[in-house]
């Protein structure tokens, strides 16, 4: 799967394709859409708004402008710009990345939700220096 964003700079205002759908970054907001929703693997609209909801205060996870809406089969969500996609370069930088996704998946499980794609690609590094997990329409 590819990357959320490039390692280089953030094309802003341009549509990236993935798999699944579409992410549209722009300067105040990144929409994700997933086409033919009813096929996608998990495809339950009241479960993720439920989500969205829930977490919208939790540090370190991604968040949602606005609940999640299917329109003509087609999901959208629009969601606050967070960071960048790196690893971390360094054992210090690392374990900051571990601690606060960490902490964000501990919330998350005491919510009662897992997150099933935890991997670089679905981590953010936020310009703070603290990391976002992001991504969390189950697979």
């Amino acid at each position: 799967m590819e990357p959320f964003l490039p390692q280089d700079a953030v094309p802003v205002g341009k549509l990236l394709k993935r798999p699944f759908g579409d992410i549209l970054i722009m300067d105040v907001e990144v929409e994700k859409r997933i086409n033919m929703f009813a096929n996608y693997p998990f495809s339950n609209i009241n479960v993720l708004k439920d989500i969205y909801r829930k977490t919208k205060e939790i540090k370190f996870l991604i968040h949602a402008v606005k609940d999640p809406e299917i329109k003509d089969n087609i999901y959208k969500v629009i969601l606050a710009p967070v960071g960048i996609r790196q690893v971390p370069k360094s054992e210090p930088e690392a374990k900051v990345a571990i601690h606060c996704i960490l902490n964000a998946l501990i919330a998350l499980h005491n919510l009662s939700y897992v997150h099933r794609d935890i991997r670089w690609p679905n981590i953010m590094k936020l310009v703070d220096g603290n990391w976002m997990l992001i991504d969390l329409e189950v697979k």
